[in-house]
């Protein structure tokens, strides 16, 4: 995951195909759902200021479409 969000920030102009976003958004989205507070803090500051937008974002995209809430 942190390799993901390091690469698309060292490399913006990097193209991936939507069908390959989706497959990997799932996979980050299975990440997100077993990470506390502590852990998501954690790869907060292992990243640069374009590494923690990336994966701010990722986090709100999953924060809103992707968790899974019990009902």
């Amino acid at each position: 995951m942190m390799e993901y969000v390091a690469l698309q920030a060292e490399y913006p102009e990097l193209v991936i195909e939507e069908s390959v976003q989706k497959t990997l958004a799932h996979g980050l989205y299975s990440l997100f759902n077993i990470l506390g507070t502590f852990e998501r803090e954690m790869c907060m500051g292992a990243l640069d200021s374009a590494g923690r937008g990336i994966f701010k974002s990722l986090w709100e995209e999953w924060d809103q479409f992707g968790r899974f809430v019990e009902k």
